[in-house]
């Protein structure tokens, strides 16, 4: 209720609901692009912006909304318009995290996204120095670099106010990057609008443009990109992945209780 305001019909039970339907229908996602990848429409709001961005030869953030479709569908929609990113990857992306599924399971999820790609950028968590310059690398030759805007993105987030009482930890990497080199940064959102059909995938502008320069970019920024990300959710709360995200506000907590 503090992120949607009143549910109304859509109370939080069917909510909860439908969010595990979403979940089921993003794996049937994963067997359609192996099994038959059927034409998919998809309409652009502000695809303009990104291939203006391009065209200032520094390359390109993009840093995609966690929602259904994000890990495949907005890939291909991307692609499909002429833009193949390079993804910033954990090694263990896909299904799960387990060393079951990364040895088994997720590598029919990463052929599935991998079509659509330019190519991945993965990293562990230790090894930020190799992959920071692989990313500069490619934002120097004019790409495109895809963030997942979700708590595999990076080691350092920054926790920004989202509804009263919670906080939301955004990867500082992208941020940074942006105000210390001048490279565009855009949030990605992709909305289903007909079930396993069509698609919406929405470009921001630049979340730097305009900028107050007494403020610190990436605080400032980072409450740009929350905006886009509280936006998105309330648009469509079940196709959404932020509510697993939220943090409690520091002295939110309670005190423990003795038993």
């Amino acid at each position: 209720t503090a992120v949607l305001g009143p549910l109304g019909d859509r109370d939080a039970a069917r909510l909860f609901d439908r969010l595990r339907q979403r979940l089921f229908e993003r794996h049937l996602t994963y067997l359609r692009e192996h099994i038959r990848p059927d034409p998919v429409q998809f309409e652009f709001d502000g695809l303009d912006r990104l291939f203006a961005s391009l065209a200032g030869g520094r390359g390109a953030i993009l840093w995609v909304t966690p929602g259904l479709a994000d890990t495949i569908v907005t890939k291909r929609a991307l692609a499909q318009a002429g833009v193949r990113a390079f993804q910033v990857s954990v090694r263990s992306h896909g299904f799960s995290q387990s060393r079951f599924a990364v040895r088994h399971i997720n590598p029919g999820q990463l052929a599935a996204e991998d079509r659509h790609l330019g190519g991945r950028i993965l990293f562990d968590g230790d090894d930020t120095h190799t992959v920071t310059r692989q990313i500069l690398t490619h934002l120097g030759a004019g790409q495109a670099v895809l963030f997942a805007n979700s708590r595999f993105a990076g080691r350092s987030f920054l926790a920004v106010p989202f509804a009263p009482g919670f906080l939301l930890p955004l990867a500082s990497t992208p941020l940074s990057i942006a105000a210390r080199k001048g490279v565009p940064i855009h949030i990605v959102t992709g909305v289903e609008t007909d079930s396993f059909r069509s698609y919406r995938i929405a470009i921001s502008a630049d979340l730097r443009i305009g900028l107050d320069p007494a403020e610190d970019a990436q605080a400032a920024m980072a409450l740009r990109a929350r905006d886009h990300l509280r936006a998105a959710l309330r648009e469509a709360p079940d196709q959404s992945r932020l509510f697993d995200s939220r943090i409690p506000e520091p002295g939110r907590l309670g005190r423990p209780r003795r038993r």
